[in-house]
């Protein structure tokens, strides 16, 4: 069974115009991008990404994202948990990958289904 810590969720927020993010995650990160965006990886050049973009940052990863036009939606979950709760799954981390429109819908519907829980008294139960 994995332990997972620290759990911090905020589905569809709407970063603002001229928004730029770069920052060094503390935990895993998973991101969700409802809107388009540029996206670098270690210090390269942006590349555009379109919506329904998604990635998995390790602890420790420089997130280096912004918007491309004006503002965009994007949802986030962060966590910690033991690195070996990933040797039985195929995650690709740390690299932007596009998924089909009703994936997006499945994972954003996980991510409400899990702000409930966590933001309930009976958090620790589940």
């Amino acid at each position: 069974m994995h332990n997972f810590k620290n759990v911090v969720l905020l589905t569809q927020k709407m970063e603002p115009k001229d928004y730029s993010h770069a920052k060094t995650t503390p935990s895993y990160t998973l991101l969700l991008f409802h809107s388009s965006i540029a996206i670098s990886y270690d210090g390269e050049e942006y590349f555009h990404a379109p919506k329904n973009s998604i990635i998995l940052y390790e602890p420790g990863t420089l997130q280096c994202y912004k918007n491309i036009d004006s503002s965009y939606l994007n949802s986030f979950l962060a966590f910690d948990v033991e690195p070996s709760f990933f040797e039985q799954f195929r995650f690709i981390k740390n690299k932007l990958f596009i998924i089909h429109p009703i994936y997006e819908e499945r994972i954003l519907h996980c991510m409400d289904k899990l702000s409930y829980i966590v933001n309930t008294p009976y958090a620790k139960e589940f």
